[in-house]
């Protein structure tokens, strides 16, 4: 059974999303969207009672990410899922990283959003990370975890994790090749040379000391 959960941060994706577009555009870049594709989460902790989340939060994350498809577009799910079919027909040796590289390359994605939900005792996770078509690989460093108390939460926290998402593809994008060609290493300045080294000078007092005549 499908749960509806509260909207207090769908702005937050927005803002973030708009200041992001609008730096892009200050600076003169112009980039081609990637294509991301975002997969059903696990349910790592094995509990039927989250099996519904499994699709609830990819859903709130496809909704925070997908705010402007001129620089990232979110591919249909309906295709992922029919793809999956006909590679699942035929798995390679790696089920799963190859499963991941082979649907990319149907679909044209340069990543997949993967993660999990779990549940310890009241307290929830959710996890995601980026998969790399190009690669072929997990990227490095990608991974991304929020945690809350109540089920309720969660949709803020997938706004979170949808926000995060979107600066991971944003900061992996590769510089154009003017960009390449025209850069040279910036070296730092040299530090200033040592003082040289003074020789102490001697003190006189401001008036002369007259010996004190004894009578």
């Amino acid at each position: 059974m499908s749960r509806s959960y509260p909207l207090p941060l769908a702005r937050l994706a927005a803002t973030f999303a708009v200041t992001l577009l609008m730096t892009l555009l200050t600076t003169g870049c112009v980039l081609v969207p990637k294509r991301v594709a975002i997969m059903d989460f696990v349910n790592a902790t094995n509990d039927h009672a989250l099996d519904h989340l499994s699709v609830a939060i990819p859903e709130t994350l496809i909704t925070a990410m997908n705010r402007d498809p001129n620089t990232i577009l979110i591919l249909e799910r309906q295709d992922i899922n029919h793809y999956l079919e006909e590679i699942d027909r035929n798995p390679g040796p790696d089920s799963r990283v190859d499963r991941f590289w082979q649907l990319g390359k149907r679909l044209g994605a340069d990543y997949f959003v993967i993660g999990s939900v779990a549940r310890f005792g009241k307290r929830f996770t959710v996890q995601c990370r980026l998969f790399s078509v190009e690669t072929g690989r997990l990227v490095p460093a990608s991974a991304v975890a929020r945690s809350c108390d109540r089920e309720e939460d969660l949709f803020e926290v997938a706004c979170v994790l949808g926000a995060a998402m979107v600066q991971q593809v944003y900061g992996r994008y590769p510089k154009t090749e003017a960009e390449t060609q025209g850069s040279q290493p910036v070296l730092a300045p040299d530090p200033p040379p040592p003082p040289a080294p003074t020789a102490p000078q001697p003190s006189f007092p401001d008036r002369p000391v007259r010996p004190r005549i004894l009578r």
